[in-house]
């Protein structure tokens, strides 16, 4: 197969069907169900079926320019995924797991594979051919999220006013396909020859513009009117004057015009505020610092390549690798305050993660790719729409939306010209397309199944049922690599008190994310539940090592060291330096460690872990100028002398006479704060430091202010 890289114009070639864009595109944009939990992953197995399919039942598809520089790309990254893997298994630290995962890098290649199908699948019709499904797909998923705006698409909660995604999922997936489509219908749409076919591209064009603003996706806004503009330079430069205009009338305008509209439309309905806890989550998630978060994640990708530069960590390993290097402030400002459970599962910046992938080799071969593939080109405005996605490849992780990929690629592609093989070149050449194609779509479908498998799960969720178990465990036979899947069927085992597949499913997501704490934390829950306090303990400073500030990490650590018998040790790990979380969970903590202290048969330590629950309650309680909560202090006081008492700890407890002299002044009564101070002069109790940083220093400070405390707060 030759690979002709000059700009000279290939022999003719046989056309392929012009049906072929038409199946393509509204297969791979318009299916959706609202309950589907990745989006992305469900259409990147609907490239991965389509290309199969394409490689299988279109035998002559025409190579392309370029297209050996591509295979070499692909090649070089399963190298750098090969050489990883020998690595770890022949260098690594004892005790370090073998953590790179097979079906992830295997993924990774064959997306990459089905993109260069699609080069293919598009270098074999007519480019003109391609103008009306690409204009009519964008118009509806345009005009659908334009609609979900105004709260008429919503459907079972998906697609509401405040989050109009149309059929895509997510917003900022939704936004990077129309600006990558609606760039390849202004690249297609300048050169069409007839009214009607720039009246269609400028009609979507015009309703993408719109649509992109009101779904407020900066990168999408950016990144298409800087195509538009190229595209005006590139038919200057190229054609003169007189080409502008064209491009102009089917293109600029419309956009500009479109804009006006989505911009009338973002303002003219106010958005509503949410009501139920899922969509608040999300309210939360995108009020938070977006551009920190990212920067955050570029930091930690960037140690990532760091560790790895000549071959990076394997395709597809970033979201394996990164909870080592997640930082603290990451972990903050995505979880809103550790509100829920975060992870970040691309770096949201392709390059970046390119560089992790296969490292600095896999970015020259990439690069070398798309010089290889423009240089084949001669029609450099087939070459925007992947343009496009090149930006937003810089802010966004673009190379995991396969319709942004299929309209990139469609238009690169330039057939070249084939030589005829023959005797065991040619039976390879076929081997090589049956295998490729068939591991494409039986791999493609997997995700597909393993979604929908875990859509019962997700309903009864949302209807607030028992989730079935089923559900998850269908997800899992179809998607064995997904630890979302074992985590939900751990969950559920758990609950119906199956301990032993619990076990298992918990044990085999920590073996998928070794790194990750939430995993962690599942197999923790798991170990603690079955009595093996000892392995738990491990797991939970395992965890600790990796995310020092995890309250449920600390509440597991001391469970376990509660339940072994080390109520100190437990003690400490739940209020030294705690999370403002976990603080705040305190009283029913302590309240839970007690219980299981006395099932144990530790009464001592029961008594002081209740001790300890009443102080976390008076802690709420002292200096509020709230009445109810001032009346809780005097019970609640008398309650924490008694219990420390019958822990045999009322002389070593400086806390009694501290609340009490926090009351007495709660209770304006100076003179009753000082003759707290006289009772424990007394005794050679101090206060500790975790005791005083439960305190608050403020009201420490006013206890401070009396002579007779000074004294006793210096200890």
């Amino acid at each position: 197969m030759a690979d002709a890289e000059g700009s000279d114009p290939s022999p003719p070639l046989p056309r392929g069907p012009r049906w072929l864009p038409w199946l393509l595109f509204p297969l791979l944009v318009l299916p959706f169900h609202p309950l589907w939990v990745d989006f992305e992953q469900v259409r990147r197995g609907l490239l991965m079926v389509l290309a199969g399919a394409g490689l299988l039942l279109i035998p002559r598809l025409p190579p392309v320019r370029g297209q050996r520089v591509a295979v070499v790309f692909v090649l070089g990254l399963a190298a750098c995924g090969a050489l990883q893997w020998l690595t770890q298994r022949w260098f690594a630290a004892p005790g370090q797991p073998l953590s790179l995962e097979p079906w992830l890098m295997t993924y990774r290649l064959l997306d990459w594979c089905a993109a260069l199908v699609v080069v293919r699948l598009g270098a074999a019709v007519a480019p003109a051919t391609s103008l009306a499904p690409l204009s009519t797909v964008l118009l509806l998923t345009s005009a659908f999220g334009l609609v979900q705006r105004f709260g008429l698409g919503e459907i079972g909660g998906y697609g509401v006013e405040r989050e109009p995604v149309s059929t895509l999922g997510n917003l900022n997936v939704a936004s990077e396909w129309t600006a990558v489509a609606a760039m390849a219908a202004a690249a297609l749409g300048a050169d069409a020859t007839t009214a009607r076919r720039r009246g269609l591209a400028a009609a979507a064009i015009g309703l993408a513009a719109a649509y992109l603003v009101v779904d407020g996706s900066r990168s999408g806004m950016i990144a298409l009117p800087l195509g538009l503009v190229l595209l005006l330079l590139v038919r200057w430069r190229k054609r003169g004057a007189a080409a502008v205009q064209p491009a102009a009338v089917v293109a600029l305008v419309p956009a500009l015009m479109g804009a006006m509209l989505g911009l009338v439309a973002a303002t003219g309905a106010a958005k509503p505020t949410p009501t139920d806890a899922l969509a608040a989550t999300r309210e939360l998630q995108r009020s938070t610092a977006t551009l920190e978060v990212r920067w955050e994640i570029a930091r930690g990708a960037t140690r990532l390549f760091a560790d790895s530069p000549v071959f990076g960590q394997g395709p597809g390993q970033f979201q394996v690798q990164y909870p080592r290097v997640r930082s603290e402030r990451e972990i903050e400002l995505s979880s809103f305050g550790r509100r829920f459970s975060t992870e970040a599962r691309t770096a949201h910046d392709d390059w970046l993660e390119l560089l992790v992938d296969g490292g600095l080799p896999a970015l020259a071969l990439f690069a070398a790719m798309l010089f290889a593939l423009q240089r084949g080109t001669r029609d450099k405005t087939r070459l925007l729409p992947l343009f496009v996605l090149l930006l937003l490849m810089l802010v966004r992780a673009p190379l995991g939306n396969a319709p942004a990929v299929a309209a990139a690629f469609w238009l690169v592609g330039v057939p070249a010209e084939a030589k005829a093989l023959a005797g065991w070149r040619r039976a390879v050449g076929i081997a090589t397309r049956i295998v490729l194609g068939a591991a494409m779509l039986a791999l493609g479908v997997l995700p597909i199944a393993g979604n929908l498998a875990f859509v019962p799960y997700v309903r009864a969720q949302r209807e607030a049922a028992p989730p079935p178990i089923e559900a998850a465990r269908a997800a899992t036979w179809w998607m064995p690599y997904e630890p979302r899947w074992l985590e939900a069927e751990a969950r559920r085992a758990l609950t119906a008190g199956d301990l032993p597949a619990a076990a298992r499913a918990a044990a085999r997501a920590c073996s998928l994310r070794p790194f990750s704490p939430q995993y962690l934390v599942l197999l923790g829950e798991v170990l603690a539940k079955g009595g093996k306090y000892g392995e738990a303990l491990q797991v939970a400073k395992e965890g600790l090592r990796r995310d020092p500030q995890n309250p449920e990490l600390h509440v597991l650590e001391a469970t376990s060291y509660t339940a072994l018998g080390d109520v100190d040790r437990a003690i400490a790990a739940l209020v030294v330096e705690p999370h403002p979380v976990l603080r705040a969970q305190l009283a029913n903590v302590f309240a839970d460690l007690a219980t299981l202290a006395d099932q144990k048969g530790h009464e001592t330590d029961a008594r002081r872990l209740i001790a300890e629950h009443t102080f976390a309650a008076l802690c709420r309680t002292l200096g509020s100028s709230e009445e109810a909560l001032l009346e809780q202090t005097g019970p609640l006081l008398s309650q924490l002398r008694n219990q420390l008492a019958a822990a045999g700890r009322a002389e070593e407890d400086l806390r009694p006479f501290v609340v009490g002299g926090l009351y007495a002044l709660d209770l304006d009564k100076p003179d009753l704060a000082r003759s707290f101070a006289a009772q424990a002069a007394k005794g050679r109790a101090k206060l500790l430091p975790w005791q005083r940083a439960m305190l608050d220093q403020r009201l420490l400070d006013r206890l401070g202010a009396i002579a007779e405390w000074r004294a006793l707060l210096a200890r």
